[in-house]
């Protein structure tokens, strides 16, 4: 491989690894804050919300520690 086009497919990782950064970013804010609200008001503790940060696996788990933990009643 010539340093032309090496240095044309380090171009296109990067853009490549940007767009997986920002993805990333993005499903763990639109998935950790609703799980975070959803624990807070469950009465579980709030690192429940830091699961998403592993990935769909970690919302996968989330989900099902809520769902099959006992809930508090609502204090309103």
């Amino acid at each position: 491989m010539d340093p032309q086009q090496a240095q044309h497919a380090h171009h296109i990782l990067r853009h490549f690894f940007h767009f997986i950064l920002i993805f990333y970013v993005t499903f763990v804010v639109l998935f950790a804050i609703p799980i975070l609200q959803i624990a807070k008001r469950t009465g579980l503790h709030f690192t429940l919300g830091l699961l998403p940060l592993i990935g769909p696996l970690g919302v996968l788990i989330a989900a099902y520690i809520i769902a099959f933990a006992g809930w508090k009643p609502n204090a309103a």
